[in-house]
This record gives C-alpha cells, structure tokens and sequence, in this order.
C-alpha cells in the first residue's frame, strides 16, 4: 500500500481558509487494489463528449436523459461564493440530499423535512434570493431531484420515518409550476403513489417515469399525470434508482433480491419488455446510458457492470469489492464513481480496466465515505466525501479527470455535490447551496 498527500490548491478567499482549518487538510491518497475482469469492445464515438456552446440549464438528476453527469465545458470555481442559501436544521437535521436543478434562470432542490416536512424550494439563480416554496404535510420527505420540464417542476416523495410527523402522509407524485409566485407552491397535479418514491422523474415527450420503491415503474401523461401504461411495470423487487433513456427505451435497476439484481429495458410507449438481465448484487444508484452501454454499480458487492444496450448482454465487471451506493459519471470513455470505502475509481468503459496512470493509483482513497454521485465539468470531476469525527461538514473535491490529481477541493459537502451552467456552478453541501462563477 502506498501512500502520498494529495496535490494541493489554495483557496483564493479567506471565506474558504478559515473554514479549511476544521483539519480536511489532512487528506491523504493511497492506493485501494481491487481486481478487474474485462474484455475488450467497440469504442464510443466523441459524440458522447460534445457539449452546446452556451449552457443554460440543468434539467434532471444527472444534467440528460441519459444520466452520464456531465455538464458544461466551464472551468474550476472562482474565488469566494456569489451567494450561498442554507436551510433552516430542525431536530432531525433539514439536510439536502440531492443538488439542484436549473432551468430557466432559476434553481430548484428539495429537503429531506428534518420531521417537519420535506420542502421544495426555488431560488433565483442570479442572487439566491427565494421565488417560492413548497412544503409536504405530516413529516412525508422527499430524497431526490427535481426535474424541470417546461414551466413545470416533477418529483416523487416519501413517507415520513417512523418518529417523525403524524403519519397521515401518503407518498405521491407531484407537478408544481415553477414560475409559481404563492408562497406554498402552485400545484398542477397530484397522484397518490401509495409507497415511497426515491427516484428522479425522466420526461421523454409527453412521458413521465418514475419508479417506487416497492419495485414498480410509471409512466404518466406528464400534463394530466394520468397512467400511460395499462398498469404499472412489477420490477420484482426494492428500487431506488432513476429511470433512464436508451434507443426508445426506459431503462432501470433494482435493489434485487437474495443478493441478485436485474436491470431491465421497457419499450417507453408499450411498457413492453425488451429485455431484462440479472446478476449478482444490488443497485442503489442509477444507470448511466453512453452510447450503446449501459453502466450501473453494485451497492453489495461494489460490481460494475457494463451492458450492451441493445440486448442487455453483459460486456464486462469489475469487481471493487467494496460498497457503493453511487451512480456512475461517464465521460471520456471513463465512469467516474466513489465507494463507501472511501476510494475513488475511474475505469474504462470500453475495456472494464482501471485508466488513471498505475506509478499513481488504481484508485484514489480520500479522508471519508463517498456516498454520492459524480460529475464532470471539462474534464474535471467533482464529488464529497461524508464529514469526519467531530466535524460538521464533508468535502467537496474537484480532481483531473485523466489523472487524479487534485485541482480544488472546499469545506462542505456530503452526497451529490455539483451542478452547472455555462455561468454558474452550483455546490451543495449538508443544509447549504453555494453559488460560484466558473473561472
């Protein structure tokens, strides 16, 4: 096991400096061996790494329908915060779990309630200031990110958990208006689901899925919120991930049962089965669609997988061996994705091998659990670590896609740290969003 420091930036501001003192400085990178299978495939085209000039929203968890997580070509972020909006900590804790959405110059997150009821909040992207604010009665949560679709804001919610509100609250799917100027939100609709639903709608035309956490998947007229399919699709067991696109399809990962998962392919207009494949492990996280593979990641086991969208066939594993409940940021021909066991893996989805330099790393292990997703911003990529001992606040780190190496990091964080536009960059930590203009 070899071990180094990693590479350091200072912070430009004494906002940042004073909040490094709480000891993040102490991160050390080492070595995480793990053993890969892989076989060779066909590579992806550049298509996949082509991004619009000008980028002005940021629609849906993971920036497409695809759910690679790679947003604008912009750089690091500049300088101290332009705003920055915390939420108020109730008994439990009002914690953000999943980032933003942007669109139409306005930025939109949920919390998970802290026992009051999770809320849905707008906020002015220029300035932070707040546009509305939508709160669930009876302690419901919510655990995912909006999606943005038009003028309309779509997310899913949860029951409360046992201790918190008065457990009347049933969980359902809801459209709010996103340009809605009352206090409490203006909703559209709303359809009681009856279990909870932790996963990111996916609007493909008129469609909307989404999938509840007793393994079913909808599809909705995303206008009326009336069923599309005759009935929902039985999944087969526990989901939590987020639907996603490929070729007409709809494509969505289970939690699995006695240590076997399945990741299935439905047609989006019949809700037909295309195909469906399982394997050893269980998905907590979603799938990344690029180009013709699919790659999703293993909670149990710490399995990556990499499927032929066509067909489901898997092409390769590799196999970590530790825990992670993570989706997978693909860019590059390389998923970027951390592990509960605090190291962070880029590996090649063409041939299932690790790709940053073997003198440096297999894979970089950090000061603390890596719980939640990646993304990629020009080649850099941006995750948290979970908060040491003692401490309030995870990290966000920023490091080189092609090498590791680290170029920024900054004092909060948790799960899911970053999403952006071409003008704005936007950091979630535990109760906090701030806002950067990108160097």
């Amino acid at each position: 096991m070899h071990c180094r420091l990693p590479a350091t930036t200072a912070f430009p501001s004494r906002f940042v400096r004073s909040v490094l003192v709480l000891g993040l400085i102490a991160a050390a990178l080492a070595v995480c061996g793990a053993g890969a299978a892989g076989a060779g495939a066909p590579s992806t085209t550049a298509a996949q790494n082509r991004m619009p000039a000008r980028v002005s929203s940021w629609s849906t968890w993971g920036f497409n329908k695809e759910r690679t997580r790679v947003g604008p070509n912009v750089g690091l972020p500049k300088g101290e915060p332009l705003w920055h909006a915390s939420e108020m900590v109730g008994r439990f804790g009002d914690l953000i779990e999943y980032p933003p959405s942007i669109a139409g110059g306005r930025l939109f997150y949920c919390t998970n309630g802290g026992g009051t009821g999770g809320q849905v909040i707008a906020r002015s992207l220029a300035d932070g200031s707040e546009l509305w604010r939508f709160r669930l009665p009876g302690g419901g949560q919510f655990a995912a990110e909006p999606t943005v679709d038009g003028n309309v804001v779509y997310i899913g919610s949860m029951g409360a958990k046992p201790g918190r509100g008065d457990g009347s609250y049933k969980p359902e799917i809801l459209a709010l208006r996103a340009d809605s100027s009352d206090p409490a939100g203006s909703v559209l609709w709303r359809r009681t689901i009856g279990n909870s639903i932790e996963s990111s709608p996916l609007v493909i035309g008129r469609r909307l899925f989404f999938a509840a956490q007793k393994g079913y998947l909808y599809c909705f007229d995303k206008n009326s919120g009336q069923p599309l399919w005759p009935k929902p699709q039985k999944l087969g067991s526990k989901t939590t991930s987020s639907p996603a696109y490929a070729n007409g399809r709809v494509i969505v990962a289970t939690y699995g049962l006695r240590h076997y998962a399945t990741i299935w392919a439905f047609a989006t207009s019949s809700g037909k089965v295309a195909w469906k494949t399982t394997v050893r492990g269980e998905f907590y996280g979603s799938p990344a669609v690029y180009g013709q593979r699919i790659v999703t990641a293993s909670k149990s086991n710490g399995r990556i997988y990499c499927l032929d969208a066509q067909n489901g066939k898997v092409l390769w594993n590799y196999y970590t061996n530790q825990v992670i409940y993570a989706s997978p940021a693909v860019w590059n021909n390389t998923i970027y994705i951390g592990s509960a066991s605090r190291c962070f893996w880029a590996i090649d989805v063409r041939t299932g091998r690790p790709t940053w330099p073997k003198a440096r790393v297999l894979s970089t292990r950090f000061p603390n659990t890596i719980f939640g997703s990646a993304t990629v911003l020009n080649g850099v990529v941006y995750f948290s670590t979970k908060p040491l001992p003692h401490h309030k606040t995870g990290t966000t780190f920023a490091v080189d896609g092609r090498t590791g190496k680290v170029k920024w990091r900054f004092p909060d964080g948790d799960y899911s740290p970053v999403t952006a536009t071409s003008d704005y960059i936007l950091v979630t930590g535990q109760h906090t969003i701030y806002a950067f203009r990108p160097r």
